[in-house]
């Protein structure tokens, strides 16, 4: 009996930690999601220029549901959240600096994201992160899934903006330039420069491989 006590009682205190980190965890990602709640509640809408263009680039993906563009002040960077309502949200000075090539790839790749299914895996990453967060090789996984995921993405707007995709990689170190001041860190929000610190490394890739011709993932 009092071994199988000992046992037991080894086993709650290791339940009882796993439960509380995982609340902690799951009590900043709470958090976080309440700051894109607050992103939203004070976004204003974007310029019409802005939406008849989202407008164009959700047709040419072929994406039926109607995605709104908003401008919020407090990201750095464009980024699409939600999940059964997608929202895109854009720093409201970036309509003022890009041009409309630049804006155009931009929201093809915010628009990619949601075409992907995107959304909906980085909701299930983080729920697996939550309940396996003592596992390193999930969090090295789930590192590896947005890499390649920003990667894939990126191949999608070069395979889509066709003769102008070699002003592509110049985009992305001007919206990283403009967005320098307010770098964005809430869970929830997907954005072109997500991982930012992937940035060096999507455009080594796209630069020193030939354009691609689809962006169709192989198995």
């Amino acid at each position: 009996r009092g071994a199988a006590a000992s046992a037991l009682t080894g086993q709650a205190m290791v339940f009882m930690v796993w439960l509380a980190v995982m609340l902690g965890l799951a009590m900043g990602v709470v958090w976080r999601w309440r700051l894109v709640f607050g992103v939203l509640k004070h976004s204003t809408a974007a310029p019409d220029a802005v939406r008849q263009l989202v407008e164009s680039c959700r047709q040419q993906l072929g994406i039926k549901q109607v995605i709104p563009i908003r401008c919020a002040a407090a990201i750095g960077s464009p980024a699409i959240c939600g999940g059964l309502r997608p929202v895109i949200l854009i720093p409201p000075a970036l309509a003022d600096h890009l041009d409309e090539s630049e804006m155009r790839s931009v929201l093809l790749h915010e628009l990619a994201h949601f075409k992907r299914g995107d959304l909906w895996v980085n909701h299930a990453q983080i729920l697996l992160q939550l309940v396996y967060w003592y596992h390193p090789l999930l969090w090295l996984a789930n590192a590896k899934i947005r890499q390649v995921r920003e990667q894939a993405v990126d191949e999608m707007v070069l395979v889509e903006m066709r003769q102008e995709a070699e002003g592509y990689p110049a985009t992305l170190l001007h919206v990283a330039k403009l967005g320098l001041e307010r770098p964005m860190a809430a869970i929830g929000l997907m954005g072109i420069l997500e991982p930012r610190r992937g940035l060096t490394q999507r455009i080594r890739h796209m630069v020193n491989r030939p354009l691609p011709r689809t962006a169709r993932i192989g198995r």
